[in-house]
């Protein structure tokens, strides 16, 4: 019973997280889907009326947590992507950040971080964002000669150059999966805001999946997900943050980094925990 209600808790944890945000609208979004091949993902998928029984009402409360999971990761990509505009640091700063982050220390510190921050904010905010995002995550600057570049490719591949064996296998995983960057996207495929893309997009392919009664092929879907965020996220994230924090200067984007690890490391616990259920 215990056990149960901490899934719950951390379900509840994950998906809240996006359902509460509306804060960093990614207008412009990098990766696309193509036409999909799957036979599983190919037809046509019409939910019909929904019975409020206990399975519908459990089924809606995994979707809501699959909504929730793909717009945050959808606000994590907009942040890693490029330079905040105006709007974005605007509706940022609009945010109550009080009901984000409670029971994860590294989450309520970072948004912590990003309220203190913008709490502040001034004319010269925008300028002064944009210098600490190119200087860590364009690598316009280092520290004892290491770049914080958002590559997988720079982490784990031995030479620690852009485009190696790590983008090769995303890109084959984003190709078995009809996923494909925008055309004029001239960036490496293993770029961080690509990656947290790609798993927005499978949040909502679990959602379809799941209104379609085909919770085989949602399992499929999210064993996917949860390979990917640990073999081609996790495995790097902490020693791409590692070296960002030397670099930048503003409280905000290290407060970006903390809420990030702290929401993989939560998310990862939540696949689990949804796999879980719906193999029961």
């Amino acid at each position: 019973m215990v056990k149960g209600r901490a899934r719950r808790d951390r379900r509840a944890k994950s998906g809240t997280l996006g359902r509460k945000r509306r804060w960093i609208p990614v207008t412009d979004a990098t990766v696309t889907e193509v036409a999909v091949a799957d036979e599983a993902l190919a037809g046509e998928i019409v939910a019909g009326a929904i019975v409020m029984d206990d399975a519908a009402a459990g089924a809606a409360a995994l979707i809501a947590v699959l909504e929730g999971r793909s717009a945050f990761y959808r606000t994590l990509s907009g942040l890693y992507y490029r330079t905040l505009t105006q709007e974005q640091i605007d509706a940022l700063s609009a945010t109550d950040f009080s009901e984000f982050g409670a029971d994860d220390p590294l989450l309520t510190e970072g948004f912590d971080d990003i309220r203190r921050y913008l709490r502040k904010r001034n004319t010269g905010t925008r300028q002064e964002l944009a210098v600490d995002y190119t200087s860590a995550f364009e690598g316009t600057k280092a520290f004892k000669g290491e770049r914080a570049v958002p590559y997988e490719s720079v982490y784990l591949s031995e030479t620690g150059l852009l485009n190696q064996e790590p983008r090769n296998e995303v890109y084959r995983t984003y190709k078995k999966s009809a996923v494909r960057l925008r055309e004029g996207v001239n960036l490496p495929e293993d770029h961080l805001s690509f990656e947290f893309e790609f798993m927005a997009i499978m949040s909502g392919r679990a959602i379809d999946l799941l209104q379609g009664g085909q919770t085989d092929e949602a399992i499929k879907n999210l064993e996917l997900q949860k390979t990917f965020l640990q073999d081609h996220i996790l495995s790097w994230f902490k020693q791409f943050a590692d070296r960002a924090t030397l670099v930048l200067k503003t409280r905000f984007y290290r407060g970006v980094l903390k809420i990030t690890e702290g929401y993989l490391a939560l998310d990862f616990e939540t696949l689990e925990d949804l796999i879980a259920e719906l193999e029961v």
